[in-house]
């Protein structure tokens, strides 16, 4: 045999024309790839390096995604409320990003969960990023039990696993707050409020695009949270300065102020309360463990996520219509 033969073939590898490219390829799906955390996922994997052709992109509402169809990702419909769709749209992926579904679905939402879990298993994904929802582990309110025994299936499937309790969706509850301020020039404090850590979208999908890329993130749970303290007089205080209206505290009754309208960022569709009303449990973290939550996320990101005036400035424009 001729002893060139070795050394050709070896530089055709390295070179990829030939190898054995379904052993060592990565093909991440985004589950929930057209709602509003789902489409920034994508773009921050785009954004990472991610060829299109290494996105499965699944989701009822593939109409949605013809914008990175055309870039060349794959595009799936699955739905979970469709057992049978799931296997089909997840073939093919080695991680997945489980974007946590919708409130009001006919199915309890942790049996849906499951079976996007277990699909996903069975479709060959070796790794899960499931977005729960801060206060998973510890409140007892109904938002807090769904994410909980989500977790639990998780944990329990067998795949490696990263969970991600993500807090309070700022582009959400602080926007929606801000505007009303702005509107009414006032703000309601009430004397039992219970502050929250708000986090962008953009900073949500950072997380989940690093616990994808990091292997240090596999079988980890992150709380994912803004870096602060955030109250109905902080808000009024910074929307004030950044926008240059004046906005007056008034103090509230107990359980005012807190049930605001949650005003959705431009094409994002409007998500009603959870049923009854009922509020979520924000955990109380302590000043230090914020700054934990920050120091996590910047390893997971290699950046910092946003603190409550660099949300608001992102906004100001919409604010001063």
């Amino acid at each position: 045999m001729n002893k060139t033969v070795p050394y050709l073939f070896a530089i055709l590898f390295l070179c990829g024309l030939i190898g054995l490219p379904a052993m060592a390829r990565e093909r991440y799906i985004v589950s929930g790839a057209s709602g509003e955390l789902g489409e920034r996922v994508v773009r921050e994997l785009l954004q990472r390096g991610v060829a299109p052709q290494d996105l499965i992109l699944v989701s009822h509402r593939v109409e949605r995604l013809t914008e990175f169809e055309k870039l060349g990702a794959i595009v799936r419909e699955g739905d979970v409320t469709r057992p049978e769709t799931l296997v089909p749209a997840y073939a093919g992926g080695t991680q997945m990003v489980l974007i946590s579904v919708g409130l009001n679905m006919k199915e309890p939402r942790p049996v849906l969960h499951k079976r996007a879990i277990d699909a996903a298993v069975r479709a060959g994904v070796k790794h899960i990023v499931y977005t729960s929802f801060t206060g998973a582990n510890t409140g007892s309110s109904p938002v807090a039990m769904d994410h909980r025994l989500t977790e639990e299936a998780l944990r329990a499937s067998g795949d490696q696993w990263t969970i991600l309790r993500l807090g309070e969706y700022a582009d959400r509850w602080v926007l929606g707050a801000a505007q009303n301020m702005v509107q009414s020039g006032r703000a309601v404090q009430p004397p039992d409020e219970r502050f929250s850590a708000p986090i962008l979208y953009a900073d949500c999908a950072a997380a989940v695009v690093g616990a994808m890329l990091n292997p240090a993130a596999v079988n980890q749970v992150y709380e994912v949270t803004g870096p602060e303290k955030v109250t109905q007089t902080d808000i009024a205080r910074v929307t004030g300065e950044v926008t240059g209206r004046k906005i007056e505290v008034i103090a509230g009754k107990p359980g005012e102020g807190r049930a605001i309208p949650m005003a959705p960022p431009p094409g994002a569709p409007f998500l009603p309360p959870p049923p009854g009303g009922a509020e979520p449990d924000l955990p109380q973290f302590t000043s230090a463990q914020l700054a934990e939550n920050a120091a996590r996320f910047k390893q997971l990101t290699g950046r910092s996520p946003a603190g409550l005036r660099q949300m608001i400035e992102a906004y100001k424009a919409q604010l001063m219509k």
